[in-house]
């Protein structure tokens, strides 16, 4: 990889098309379905759906701790639970997406009009997938990173390691293995995404809600009425700094996993499994 393919690339990623989800833009069959390290379809299916159910046993293992507890109304106020619920229904389309795949050949190998041919635009849950990927991913890894840098108290909980570590290294895994594409401006939706969550936490403090140590915040670097001034800056500092980086890196990640695995130059021969009895 030299520095000038790369620079090259970043460019490219500024062009006003990037911005948009227009589903004649990508061959979902080619990009949304298939992995450069396993030559079968079936067993890149295989994979997603191992990932899928250990993630969807994290969340129900997350839903019985707090409901044990007594506590499981607090759960749905935490970003870290929005987004476990975001990579699992994303995990979701994954796997339909490829499961659907099985039975379509590759672009390459449709001339004709169809699904998964050249005439015909991606369905809408590649797209739902590709949506949810590009929160799920640096959604994963920004809850994983505020969680240890700003959140964390002894004792060390292994389902705290789960959501906060186990979340961000399956969506690392599942981008690594695919083929699919990563947009620099795509970054505006999982900002959209923080702003959402920001917003519901100002909406929490204006209604005097309490969380279950009841206290007058969900987190303690975000409190609107004790700290505004810090609360401010923890925000101002994600928002201008922590987003764009994050979402550079993570670019830089699937430019490498591109480059490296020469994945959208062997597409051509990617062969499809014939029997879906198989799965």
């Amino acid at each position: 990889m030299s520095c000038g393919n790369l620079c090259a690339a970043l460019r490219a990623e500024f062009k006003i098309e990037r911005f948009l989800y227009k589903k004649e833009s990508i061959s979902w069959n080619d990009r949304f379905t298939i992995s450069w390290f396993f030559k079968e379809r079936i067993k890149y299916l295989k994979v997603r759906v191992a990932l899928l159910i250990l993630m969807l046993g994290v969340l129900l293992w997350s839903w019985v701790d707090m409901g044990v507890e007594d506590e499981f109304g607090y759960w749905w106020i935490f970003v870290t639970h929005w987004t476990l619920l975001v990579e699992c229904t994303y995990l979701g389309f994954a796997v339909y997406t490829t499961y659907r795949s099985l039975n379509t050949p590759p672009l390459a190998d449709n001339n004709e009009a169809g699904e998964g041919g050249a005439d015909k635009a991606a369905p809408w849950w590649s797209l739902a997938s590709w949506v949810l990927q590009d929160v799920a991913l640096p959604g994963s890894f920004v809850v994983f990173l505020l969680y240890w840098l700003l959140v964390f108290e002894p004792p060390l909980k292994l389902l705290s390691c789960l959501t906060h570590g186990l979340n961000f290294l399956v969506m690392a895994v599942d981008v690594v293995l695919s083929c699919q594409p990563f947009y620099l401006l795509h970054g505006a939706y999982f900002a959209a995404y923080c702003a959402i969550y920001i917003l519901f936490t100002l909406i929490f403090w204006g209604a005097e809600g309490r969380n279950q140590d009841n206290d007058k915040f969900i987190y303690s670097s975000i409190d609107w009425g004790g700290d505004a001034g810090g609360a401010g800056a923890t925000v101002g500092f994600v928002f201008i700094v922590g987003i764009p980086l994050v979402y550079l890196m993570l670019w830089i990640l699937v430019y490498l996993r591109s480059n490296k695995s020469e994945a959208y130059s062997t597409l051509k021969n990617m062969p499809r499994d014939q029997e879906m009895a198989e799965v």
